[in-house]
């Protein structure tokens, strides 16, 4: 069996699959949070959330597709868990703080809004 090779078919599955699910789900409940940050301007709000979904995409896909080209050689199938499981967890990581920071990010900028517009 060729780990190497097998190593990298699960980890582009599942984080492919992670991060198109993910990226959907906010997608679809992040619309209401930013309709009330913009005012319910639907056409704009829209336009946002297709941006931010889109730039989500390309860093964590680009960064899943360059990630296994600085994967170390796999000879085992432990090697292969811990080596995938390793490589998952911290593409999880960055999608967490990812998502922070978009929360974090839209709240001051609705906090801002507020006091322009009073």
């Amino acid at each position: 069996m060729e780990y190497q090779i097998t190593s990298y078919f699960i980890f582009l599955f599942f984080s492919f699959f992670i991060t198109i699910k993910v990226g959907w789900i906010l997608f679809k409940n992040g619309e209401v949070y930013l309709l009330e940050i913009f005012n319910y301007h639907k056409t704009y709000v829209k336009s946002i959330n297709k941006l931010l979904l889109i730039g989500y995409y390309l860093i964590n896909l680009g960064k899943a597709a360059i990630e296994i080209t600085y994967w170390e050689e796999i000879t085992t199938l432990s090697k292969l868990i811990k080596v995938v499981g390793n490589k998952l967890g911290n593409l999880l990581l960055l999608l967490a703080v990812m998502h922070f920071i978009n929360v974090i990010g839209l709240a001051l900028f609705s906090k801002n809004q507020k006091l322009i517009h009073h």
